[in-house]
């Protein structure tokens, strides 16, 4: 499938808004716009002023995608300039792109701060960071935003990652009472918004955003998923609902206590889950996020085979680098990987692997273990055992998004149908008189200096 942003033209070296922006390095693409690195001409040249311009077409969309594409100015509006968020400074239009002039962060999205080992085994800085996090998405709640697809690549931060902003609100909602099912990344979505199996006609996007904050913490503390998908047809995750007390402490080596956090935040009834607030003062309280030497000699090989293959290097090029953390190329039992540490297997070490996609596999190599069994293992050192040792694509990574944010290469978030219903009918970016002409023109250009700039005021 062809997305709307493969057929951009290169925007590198174009400057926008009379002048004003020298659009540089493309830093990021989303399924229908791609995000710059700019200077601002009229800086102080010892000391230039950069910003992430998102360049957005306004030909070949659909009606909803137009939708889409006003809403989630509308509500980058509303937020922009809360506390770690990113800040929405200009919006720019010409007769056939937008372009959305927001805060630049230096150091790229979390998802490359954490496979930079930025936080491993760092309590003091996982604590500013994951306080910040929590912050970003009590300040969108309390302006009524609800994100729907928080997860590392949807928060950028500084080089040391002790400063965080959360972007990308292509799929977000004013409705805190959802319909739309579906609607997020899949490893990060709640079991009600997945909603296979549920009675329930509607599901909490507040709710929702709490428990995807938990996954992102856990890939924060130690690089992995808990599951593919919070759904009884994941082996893990229902391996997790047998036994939520210890399940995630016999894969992972966290501490006793982030455990019993993280079981509260990945409660199956949404109500039962902790409030931002207190959430926030869990964690200020927190003394470690991780398992004592001394419990990690009494844990599972499971938890010390992780404990010892924590945030691998790879190779760190956005290019290259896998789609998302939880991008799955194949799993095995728990307890196979047991049997593999005990037996001084060293198979998750995947410093001098290369990174495969799965269309380049064509078959998954066998890995035979000490029992007898074999199965394959997983080159991805972001993915838990799998149960049942099988190979899953996920299905975020292959879905077209409403999202026209910066996420990672070749990902896509899942969009419902009917998930934009909360976008004003006369909707504008500044005045009320002022609106977008959305109609497509007739044929495709390069970036013009004939601007309609449109400054969005903070809220």
């Amino acid at each position: 499938m062809t997305y709307t942003s493969d057929t951009l033209p290169s925007f590198s070296g174009q400057t926008i808004d009379n002048g004003r922006y020298l659009l540089l390095d493309a830093i990021g693409s989303g399924a229908y716009g791609v995000v710059y690195r700019a200077l601002d001409t009229k800086s102080d040249t010892l000391n230039p002023s950069y910003y992430a311009v998102k360049c957005l077409s306004k030909t070949e969309l659909s009606t909803d995608q137009m939708l889409s594409q006003r809403r989630e100015i509308h509500l980058l509006q509303m937020i922009s300039g809360s506390p770690h968020t990113i800040v929405l400074h200009t919006v720019v239009e010409e007769e056939i792109y937008l372009y959305l002039i927001m805060e630049f962060s230096s150091g790229g999205d979390l998802y490359l701060a954490i496979k930079a080992k930025v936080y491993f085994h760092n309590d003091d800085l996982l604590k500013t960071a994951i306080l910040q996090l929590l912050d970003g998405v009590d300040s969108c709640h309390n302006k009524g935003v609800y994100h729907r697809d928080l997860k590392p690549e949807n928060v950028v931060c500084n080089e040391e990652g002790s400063d965080l902003r959360i972007i990308d609100f292509g799929l977000a909602t004013k409705n805190r009472l959802c319909h739309d099912r579906g609607c997020g990344s899949s490893q990060y979505m709640s079991p009600e918004c997945i909603g296979r199996g549920s009675t329930a006609h509607l599901y909490s996007a507040l709710h929702n955003d709490i428990w995807s904050v938990g996954v992102v913490m856990l890939n924060m503390v130690t690089g992995r998923n808990p599951w593919r998908k919070a759904h009884f047809s994941d082996p893990v995750y229902s391996d997790f609902l047998a036994d939520q007390e210890g399940a995630l402490r016999d894969m992972l080596p966290i501490s006793r206590e982030f455990n019993d956090l993280l079981c509260k935040i990945f409660s199956i009834d949404p109500a039962r889950r902790p409030t931002i607030p207190s959430l926030r003062q869990s964690i200020a309280d927190i003394g470690t996020f991780y398992m004592s030497s001394y419990e990690l000699a009494d844990a599972s090989g499971a938890s010390r085979l992780a404990a010892g293959n924590i945030f691998p290097q790879v190779d760190l090029d956005t290019s290259t680098r896998e789609s998302t953390l939880a991008k799955s190329y194949s799993g095995f039992h728990t307890q196979a990987a047991m049997d593999a540490f005990l037996a001084g297997w060293d198979g998750f070490d995947s410093d001098d692997s290369e990174i495969l996609d799965l269309a380049e596999w064509g078959s998954v190599p066998p890995l035979h273990l000490s029992n007898g069994n074999s199965g394959p293992y997983s080159s991805d050192p972001f993915v838990l055992p799998d149960p049942e040792g099988g190979v899953s694509t996920g299905s975020s990574e292959l879905s077209v998004s409403g999202s026209f944010g910066p996420i990672t290469p070749e990902t896509y978030a899942d969009t419902a149908v009917g998930s934009i219903e909360d976008i004003p009918e006369m909707f504008s970016l500044a005045e009320p008189s002022i609106t977008f002409d959305f109609a497509p023109p007739t044929s495709k250009a390069p970036p013009s200096e004939r601007a309609v700039r449109k400054n969005v005021p903070r809220t």
